[in-house]
């Protein structure tokens, strides 16, 4: 009965966490598109850019010349070992 109890336990921590890092994020996306809008930026290229981690995103922000917005979020991918989702 222990163990069954120890198990249950245990799965709720790991959903209860879960739960506050989507409500993080969530809240983290919310901002990124409320602070996007001041860079004349489309509702498409925010909402991709805000769906990037937040590693990722800065690098993109930070930009490149003489290559692709494409090229330079995969160049970011590959530096911060994230992908955007």
């Amino acid at each position: 009965m222990n163990r069954h109890l120890l198990i249950v336990i245990i799965f709720l921590l790991i959903v209860q966490q879960v739960a506050v890092r989507g409500a993080a994020n969530d809240n983290e996306y919310r901002v990124c598109m409320e602070n996007e809008k001041t860079n004349g930026q489309s509702d498409n290229e925010r909402k991709k850019l805000c769906r990037m981690e937040p590693a990722v995103r800065r690098c993109v922000l930070n930009g490149m010349s003489g290559i692709t917005a494409d090229q330079l979020q995969m160049f970011c991918e590959e530096r911060h070992g994230k992908k955007s989702g």
